[in-house]
Parts: structure tokens; C-alpha cells; sequence
């Protein structure tokens, strides 16, 4: 009755927030890329087992829609005018986000009485059984310093090896790998992440035009799955510009962060027609209740090629001398801006 009470007070609310397209970039520095690669590399690992792709049963990663994935997450990071973004960034989703499975580390447990198992506790490589040989040459794995007993090899006492591969890989296939060989010996296991925070994590789809990242956070008993959830949902195109769809889910009832907000926009009710357009478009601002200090057209590298100030009712924006493409109209207010595509035909 008590968690009844509470989703009653923390109602789903859904804010359709006015959706806001901003030009961004899919590139970055080696550092910021090292940060988003291994989710990247995970979200494509969850992708081929969710839809069946012949990547489920495979140690390599299907490296185009990790790249998919990768040029995503890098257009959110850039997108700095959204301030969703900066709301995502404050609460650390993507670094805190714990995706229950690890692309590097595997433990091989050995049988103690075979000769190329004493090799492997001794670090002589190669160990002399062909097939361990093998597999640890054909996945590039480095062995970590030390070993350990206890665990029991049916019907042995083994000794376990910690490995890592020098690249991502999908560990669990590679267990697979050492795990067909159980009657040589040996088997495989992944690192246990069960006990890991469910209080973060990123919802991801791709289409052939977009890739859409839903940034959630959870809280309220998380250890027995969590009560309540908020979603902040973006929309990444192709040319690598970032649409934010709007925020979703139960109210945030803590503010960690100051100056944090949600990006409910008061530039409601703009509209552009026609759109796609060859020439000719309007911006209709009839509906709104404050003035538009700035309107601006950006083409797609974020140049601004016209501005506009206090503008009012129906602005006409002439695109025939323009080339086609997609360009971003940037409208401002004393608070705060919104920035919607139109694409030039």
C-alpha cells in the first residue's frame, strides 16, 4: 500500500517538451572517445542479442553498429546548447551506467593435474595444450599476475587464471570457446556484475535515418529493481545533429545539482512550413506570449548565415540562394532558446 501511496504522489508524467535540433559533431578527441567506446561497444553486444543478428554467437564485436552507437553518444557529449545534455552529464549516466556484462576479463579455471595447466601457474606460454594455445593466441589474451585455489574442477582441484584481451570482445563467447574444451580441462567464466547499480543505464534504438539514446535514472529501493525511473530521450540524425525529444517519467523529487533543470521549454506552439521546402518557409510565431529577442538560420556546421531581432507573427525566410541541405532555425527568448530542422530541397 505504502509504494502504492508513492507512485500516486510521483504520477507518470510525460513532458512533451518542444523538440529542439541543434548541429553537432560525431568527432572528438582520442581521450572522450576512449570514455564512450566501451559503451559503445556494449550497446552493439546487447543489440545482436536482442534482434537475433549472427553477431550473437560471435567473440567480435559487429564494429558498424558499435560505430553506429559510438558517433551517437559523441553528438549527444557535443550537443553543449541543449541544456538536456548538460542535465545527463551532471548525473554521470553514461559513466555510472552498469550494462551487467564485461568485454575484457575472463577466468579460465584449469585442472591442478595437467601438465599445461602447472605451464599456465609457471606464466609459460605457450602451455602445450593446442587448443588453449589457440584460443589465447587468436583473442591476443594477457594473463594477470597471480592464481588461486579453492575453486573445484569436477572432481580436481584446478587453479584459476585471470586473462584479459587486449581489444573489446563479447566475454561470454569467448566463454563459450574455453568451455567446449571442459573434457580437455578447462572452462571459462565471465567476472559476476550481478550485484552491480541498476540506477543508471541508456535505452538505445537505431533506425536507418537516426539512433535514439533514452539516459535513465532510477531510485526508490533500487536493490529490489527500483520504484521510480526518469528518462531524458534524444534523437541523433545521421548528419550527426542531436534532437531532444523531451523528458519522461516519474518527477525528479532531489535536485543534486544547482541550477539543474529539465529544459521545459516556453517556446511553445512554432511552427515551419512548408518543410521540406525548395525556397520559401515561415516561421509562425503568432502563438507565443513573449517576444523573440534573436532568430537565427544556421546551416549544418552551426554557421549563422541570417539573423532576425525581435521578431514577430509569421517570419518569411527565403532559402533559394542557399544550397540544398539541412539548416536549424534558433530562436530565442530572455531565457531561454529553441532550435528547430528544416531541410532545403
Amino acid at each position: 500500500m505504502k509504494h502504492i501511496q508513492l507512485i500516486v504522489i510521483f504520477t507518470l508524467l510525460y513532458l512533451a517538451d518542444k523538440s529542439q535540433i541543434v548541429p553537432s559533431s560525431c568527432s572528438a578527441p582520442d581521450s572522450i572517445v576512449k570514455i564512450y567506446r566501451k559503451s559503445a561497444d556494449k550497446f552493439a553486444v546487447r543489440r545482436v542479442n536482442h534482434i537475433g543478428n549472427t553477431y550473437k554467437d560471435s567473440v567480435t564485436i559487429n564494429k558498424q553498429i558499435s560505430y553506429q552507437y559510438l558517433k551517437a553518444l559523441l553528438a549527444v557529449h557535443n550537443a553543449t546548447t541543449l541544456s538536456a545534455r548538460d542535465t545527463v552529464v551532471a548525473f554521470r549516466i553514461l559513466l555510472n551506467s552498469k550494462i551487467p556484462f564485461d568485454l575484457n576479463s575472463i577466468q579460465l579455471s584449469g585442472d591442478s593435474s595437467k601438465a599445461w595447466v602447472k605451464n599456465l601457474k609457471n606464466e609459460i606460454l605457450p602451455c602445450g595444450n593446442v587448443a588453449v594455445d589457440n584460443l589465447i593466441s587468436k583473442y591476443y589474451l594477457i594473463k594477470n599476475p597471480g592464481f588461486s585455489y579453492g575453486y573445484i574442477f569436477p572432481s580436481n582441484l584446478s587453479l584459476n587464471f585471470s586473462f584479459k584481451t587486449d581489444s573489446n570482445c563479447y566475454i561470454n563467447r569467448l566463454c563459450d570457446r574455453f568451455n567446449a574444451l571442459i573434457s580437455q580441462g578447462v572452462t571459462g567464466s565471465a567476472p559476476n556484475n550481478a550485484g552491480m547499480s541498476p540506477n543508471y543505464d541508456i535505452l538505445d534504438s537505431i533506425n536507418p535515418a537516426f539512433t535514439e539514446l533514452d539516459y535513465k535514472l532510477s531510485w526508490g529501493d533500487c536493490i529490489a529493481g527500483c520504484l521510480y525511473s526518469r528518462y531524458w530521450k534524444f534523437r541523433v540524425y545521421n548528419d550527426c545533429s542531436v534532437e531532444f525529444k523531451g523528458s519522461y517519467g516519474q518527477a525528479l523529487p532531489f535536485n543534486p545539482f544547482a541550477g539543474l533543470h529539465e529544459n521545459e521549454s516556453n517556446l511553445q506552439g512554432i511552427t515551419i512550413y512548408p518543410n521540406p521546402s525548395g525556397g520559401k518557409v515561415i516561421v509562425e510565431l503568432s502563438t507565443l506570449t513573449e517576444q523573440v529577442e534573436k532568430l537565427e538560420l544556421l546551416n549544418s556546421l552551426g554557421q549563422v548565415v541570417y539573423v532576425m531581432k525581435n521578431a514577430v507573427g509569421k517570419v518569411e525566410l527565403d532559402l533559394s540562394a542557399y544550397p540544398k541541405g539541412i539548416y536549424f532555425c534558433r530562436i530565442q527568448n530572455i531565457r531561454e532558446q529553441v532550435t528547430l530542422k528544416i531541410i532545403k530541397d
